[in-house]
């Protein structure tokens, strides 16, 4: 949980969690670069950050595609740029490791959003 306006070092009790095998992680997506160029008519970037838990076996369960993932954060969408600037891009996620299965994965993933909402 991030402290209250988002931002700084972790609470006291964030802290005393992480020593008792609890993860904290905090990020910020702050830009995108190297996004298609001018053959792109229009360009809305957004950025997702997913996690997959552990034990999602990307073999067993047909790669990647395929793995459950949860969204831990989605950033604003700036119309038609193609080097934005993320004013919604804090996050944060508390991660509880499964035993040997380990902590899991976060992914961060930038879409075009198309006119109308498609991605």
């Amino acid at each position: 949980r991030p402290p209250p306006g988002g931002s700084g070092p972790p609470s006291t009790a964030v802290r005393e969690a992480a020593t008792e095998g609890v993860a904290l992680i905090q990020g910020h997506i702050l830009s995108c670069s190297n996004l298609p160029g001018p053959e792109v008519e229009v360009c809305n970037p957004l950025v997702k950050v997913l996690y997959v838990s552990p034990g999602a076996s990307s073999a067993a369960a047909g790669g990647d595609l395929f793995r459950c993932k949860t969204v831990v954060h989605v950033t604003d969408c700036p119309p038609d740029t193609r080097a934005p600037v993320f004013e919604r891009g804090r996050f944060s996620l508390e991660i509880v490791p499964a035993g040997a299965a380990g902590w899991g994965e976060l992914i961060v993933a930038c879409y075009d959003v198309k006119p109308g909402g498609g991605g």
